[in-house]
């Protein structure tokens, strides 16, 4: 169809079937807990990476910034292809939903029971007083970007500190080759500012940067006025 003469269902549509690998499976798992309104979860592994102790029992971790002391590796092993970074991410996801999380070694006789007795087993983090979203989780964890939007100062000093949404007069640069609907990240000098849910494609994007809403509006009188909206958009 002609660009702009209509609004896409393309642009609504978030979700596609892709491949679960790399890691994917530990996030598979934490995205399935926001719905069930969990009361905990498990991620298990035969892994150990510095600052996680998945067997005996291990540190209690109220804030994910006390891990960043340490090197987080992403090795792999027979049983998963993720390594320790992914399930830490899956923890970190379920926690700020407000669901405590265990680490441990699944191949140890008890360890899940133990784990869902509430045993000191493993690493355990605990739930986050103020729960997050369950979509913004999802896009921020487990949503995989297809490309970069770069934005100027001015753009990435609003969504930073208004929570406004991304529009194309902000924007200064398209890198990849996405869809509308598609993931991308937002960046600013090589710094990462967030992800977000694209309302254009890649070629559209690069067509409309650094155009007015007025503009955008005369060349494409159907289209999104953001490129970025804010309720589908979250700070990394």
């Amino acid at each position: 169809m002609e660009l702009g003469n209509e609004k896409r269902i393309a642009r609504r549509t978030y979700t596609r079937r892709e491949v679960v690998k790399g890691g994917a499976a530990a996030l598979l798992g934490a995205s399935l807990a926001l719905p069930l309104a969990s009361r905990g979860a498990d991620a298990l592994t035969r892994g150990v990476s510095v600052g996680i102790y998945p067997s005996g029992n291990g540190p209690l971790y109220g804030d994910f910034a006390e891990l960043d002391a340490y090197d987080i590796g992403d090795r792999t092993s027979a049983f998963g292809s993720g390594g320790m970074r992914s399930k830490v991410a899956a923890a970190e996801m379920a926690s700020a939903a407000g669901i405590p999380v265990v680490i441990c070694d699944g191949t140890e006789k008890g360890s899940l029971r133990a784990a869902a007795a509430g045993e000191s087993v493993g690493t355990r983090f605990i739930a986050q007083p103020e729960r997050t979203p369950s979509f913004k989780l999802w896009l921020r964890y487990a949503k995989p970007s297809r490309g970069r939007v770069e934005v100027d100062a001015g753009a990435a000093r609003v969504l930073r500190e208004q929570g406004s949404s991304l529009l194309p007069v902000g924007i200064v640069g398209v890198e990849g080759d996405f869809s509308a609907g598609d993931a991308v990240e937002v960046v600013c000098d090589s710094e990462l500012v967030g992800k977000g849910i694209a309302n254009y494609s890649a070629a559209e994007l690069s067509r409309i940067k650094g155009m007015k809403s007025a503009e955008v509006a005369e060349l494409l009188p159907n289209a999104e006025e953001e490129a970025v909206h804010r309720d589908h958009f979250v700070l990394t």
